[in-house]
């Protein structure tokens, strides 16, 4: 599994023996020490999944695949807002990752990005049409290799399904959502309401991709005072109050995202108040927490 992210913490106890060495880092001056944490904290979701139940369990780990790491991403957790350095920066390190260390090669590789284009005020997400980015990230999954020159990519070659890659991408989060956002004009909480409003983020609109936006399955409110009186906004199995969807695309071209995996639950109170609550999963560099919920900032 090769994360495309911040770069990752190499000594981790955890990490280390998947990694193999295969640490790299595509922004220059740099190197693959991961400055944010972020990076560090999806290599050891990639690698172990919720950490929780290899916690609880007296049974060994059998880890059947292992790590890779390229960084592109120096310090904030941020993307250039350059469409060519996107686009550059994304090639560059699927290329990097593929050279290797000289050391044996993985029998197979995913690549996996969780760095989206964020949102900001008076720009919600993309409205489903190509970008230098995305389309950088199709044709590398078709098979085939590009340089980005200016506004536009040239293909090194037809695409070849025999070099086909497969690359897992984030839609995107909903961030600092609120109750209060997820109400009808007739005072009822819809948890739909914003994830159907938010748009997918730049590059998940990439056809060849697959996209993963969230669902959520935990519904189990902390058994403590300071949350007597709190509900599950979303029933299990419904999508997370922070997955993004392609539901307010204009064009209607696709579809996305694609699968949707865990992404946590949001718990609010009617009258008094309202805290999100998010998954913190045990894993290498995540926090120790409930396997269910427990409050987010």
């Amino acid at each position: 599994m090769c994360i495309l992210d911040t770069g990752i913490a190499q000594e981790h106890a955890l990490l280390k023996p998947a990694l193999h060495d295969r640490a790299y880092c595509v922004p220059p001056g740099s190197t693959p020490a991961d400055r944010n944490g972020h990076g560090t904290q999806m290599a050891g979701l990639a690698l172990f999944g919720d950490f929780a139940a290899a916690l609880e369990s007296k049974d060994p780990v059998v880890l059947g695949h292992g790590l890779e790491s390229v960084k592109i991403l120096d310090g904030s957790y941020a993307p250039a807002t350059s469409p060519r350095t996107c686009a550059e920066t994304t090639a560059n390190a699927v290329a990097t990752a593929e050279i290797g260390n000289g050391g044996p090669a993985p029998s197979a590789r995913v690549f996996s990005m969780a760095i989206t284009r964020r949102s900001g005020e008076g720009e919600n997400g993309v409205d489903g049409t190509a970008t230098l980015w995305s389309a950088t990230l199709d044709a590398l999954a078709a098979g085939t290799d590009v340089t980005v020159r200016d506004d536009r990519i040239d293909l090194i070659g037809a695409p070849d399904p025999e070099a086909s890659r497969l690359i897992i991408v984030s839609a995107g989060n909903i961030r600092g959502a609120v109750p209060q956002q997820m109400r009808t004009e007739e005072g009822a909480l819809d948890p739909l309401l914003l994830s159907d409003l938010s748009r997918i983020e730049e590059p998940a609109q990439a056809y060849n991709v697959l996209t993963v936006g969230a669902c959520t399955h935990l519904d189990i409110v902390p058994d403590t005072p300071l949350f007597r009186g709190y509900r599950p906004l979303v029933a299990p199995g419904g999508l997370s109050p922070f997955s993004r969807t392609s539901v307010a695309l204009t064009t209607g071209a696709i579809t996305k995202p694609d699968i949707v995996l865990e992404g946590g639950n949001m718990h609010g109170i009617r009258l008094v108040s309202r805290q999100a609550l998010r998954p913190r999963p045990r894993g290498p560099g995540i926090p120790g927490g409930r396997r269910v919920l427990s409050a987010g900032p």
